[in-house]
């Protein structure tokens, strides 16, 4: 309870999503304010001064904070948040259409409030399910939310991000078992559902470019690099690949607890052949049905449309490297060592697998020193190598304009130092585009340095999924 009547300014120490902000107030602003709401019989949602009785809207000072704090700078994601609202999501696909074009289970009609609290209630679970956790990783920027609605999708066998438990087993011991394969039917489609949408678009559109690199051809739902009217660009790819196993720069940006490197080496281990776990890792690929009275236990190759086992034919040396903020750098780097190749005996050959990498992507200078030490040091002297970029989910957190530098930035820095063909593969929110217009995206693109050659729009903050290539 204030009395704005005795106070020309008011000095209040806000704390919203963590951050602290010393906001000042003129309280004769208020005041005049209130002689306008009074007029309107404003009747709830308001406080009585303590020293002459009035009624004063309290919404009044709400817009007030709201607005010195966004003044300020605040949050990103809620300055992004309100530049692209609900009204100009006209040209983004409905959640079934895009689920049908990545060919998973399209998520559950809900109410809007129904979506907030399955948020709230999987935000209050994180905190109980990691109590006894020993790593204990931190959630910056939902990335350890995104790890357990990952296990869930990765657990489907019949869902096309099956990843036979990877996600799975970097979660903790004692509370696991709630994802686990017999239990992820049960769970609504909500938030999961969505984040698989943009895992299945990734998955398949990397599949495809290793596919394509790698020369082994094949058709899949959203394979544009490779269909007929796109042959010419495809035919662009260096011939070097024919010959030869294929070397392969993966470059991940904003990779927070993501397994999809991994996806890419098991494949790659399962062709190679000399890793010495390589039974226990072709046993991985098998599914057991659970033992009946007196029956055998029978175990045969489950069949699946995963996107990476289309990939068992394809020969390529991989290198990977996660770019992300120092805490979530060091989180992983402990769940792997613990957890990961512990679990996964055929893993613990791979040294220093995928390559961590601790960067603030708001600091662009520091980004670019990051990129030219990767790719003066990647697999060695090798002249022909192809390179991957992938954003998954991390622009909608970086601060106005940095997207559109970073993606100028990752394209000038391929540019000066290419050693063979560049692709962008991104499920993310792209600056200037406030729906999923096609076209502005194109342009987008092609003002960063790339040329669009996919696109696939869906709801949600990470809203726009496409393919590019570097252009010539």
């Amino acid at each position: 309870k204030l009395g704005l009547s005795k106070l020309s300014h008011i000095t209040l120490r806000v704390s919203l999503k963590g951050k602290y902000e010393d906001v000042e107030i003129d309280g004769k602003s208020i005041l005049e304010e209130r002689n306008d709401a009074t007029k309107s019989k404003i009747n709830h949602n308001t406080f009585t001064s303590s020293n002459h009785g009035v009624k004063t809207p309290r919404i009044s000072i709400l817009k007030k904070i709201k607005r010195k704090f966004q003044l300020k700078g605040g949050d990103a994601t809620t300055n992004r948040g309100d530049k692209y609202g609900m009204e100009n999501n006209s040209t983004i696909l409905t959640p079934s259409d895009a689920a049908l074009k990545v060919g998973v289970v399209p998520t559950l009609e809900a109410s809007k409030e129904t979506w907030q609290r399955a948020y709230k209630f999987n935000r209050f679970m994180l905190r109980w399910l990691h109590y006894w956790d020993r790593c204990q990783p931190t959630d910056s920027k939902l990335a350890l939310a995104c790890l357990w609605w990952k296990a869930i999708a990765g657990n489907d066998s019949e869902s096309p991000v099956y990843d036979y438990q990877l996600s799975y087993d970097l979660l903790p011991p004692i509370t696991r078992w709630i994802v686990h394969r017999r239990f992820s039917k049960f769970y609504p489609r909500l938030h999961h559902a969505n984040v698989e949408i943009r895992t299945a678009y990734l998955d398949n559109s990397v599949s495809n470019l290793v596919a394509n690199l790698t020369k082994l051809k094949y058709n899949s739902f959203n394979a544009t690099i490779l269909t007929p009217a796109n042959t010419q660009k495809s035919n662009d790819i260096s011939e070097k690949s024919v010959h030869g196993r294929k070397k392969i720069r993966l470059i991940v940006m904003g990779g927070g607890y993501d397994t999809r490197s991994f996806k890419l080496l098991e494949q790659s281990l399962l062709k190679n052949g000399t890793n010495p776990h390589q039974s226990l890792l072709q046993r991985s690929r098998q599914k057991k049905f659970p033992r009946r009275l007196f029956q055998r236990q029978k175990t045969h190759t489950k069949v699946n449309n995963s996107a990476f086992d289309k990939l068992s034919n394809c020969n390529y040396d991989l290198e990977c490297y996660e770019l992300d903020l120092p805490e979530v750098v060091h989180a992983k780097s402990q769940l792997l060592k613990k957890r990961l190749s512990r679990r996964r005996q055929w893993l613990s050959e791979t040294q220093n697998y995928p390559k961590l990498i601790a960067v603030d992507f708001n600091n662009l200078n520091q980004t670019r020193a990051a990129l030219e030490d990767v790719l003066h040091n990647a697999l060695g002297e090798e002249t022909n190598v192809d390179t991957i970029i992938l954003f998954e989910g991390v622009m909608i957190y970086l601060d106005p304009g940095i997207p559109h530098s970073l993606l100028s930035l990752c394209s000038d820095v391929l540019g000066r130092n290419k050693q063979g063909n560049c692709f962008l593969c991104f499920a993310d929110r792209l600056e200037n585009i406030p729906g999923g217009d096609e076209d502005m995206a194109r342009l987008e693109m092609e003002n960063t340095g790339w040329e669009l050659m996919d696109w696939l729009s869906k709801p949600g903050l990470a809203r726009h999924m496409g393919v590019a290539r570097l252009k010539i």
